[in-house]
């Protein structure tokens, strides 16, 4: 339904076998559906010919979900040969 945060104002009205009787207060709730959070800010701070170490920090805005882990994805784009 939601794919960015959004708020939701639910009620519940009875009805009877003619019309909804509108003479009756709905109760209703809001609810709050949280959105993504924001990317992290990413720096590599070191490059050698056999590690790299990376560095984020946290994310601007959480989207009121809670943050439990990051996974790091390596793409290799090219290769080169020594010899």
């Amino acid at each position: 339904m939601c794919l960015f945060r959004c708020v939701l104002d639910i009620s519940v009205q009875a009805i009877k076998e003619d019309h909804i009787w509108e003479d009756e207060e709905a109760p209703s709730v809001r609810v709050v559906i949280p959105g993504p959070p924001n990317p992290p800010k990413l720096c590599c701070t070191s490059v050698k010919p056999d590690e790299f170490i990376l560095e984020w920090g946290e994310p601007r805005l959480y989207g009121g979900a809670g943050v439990r882990g990051y996974q790091v994805h390596i793409k290799l784009l090219k290769k080169y040969y020594q010899d």
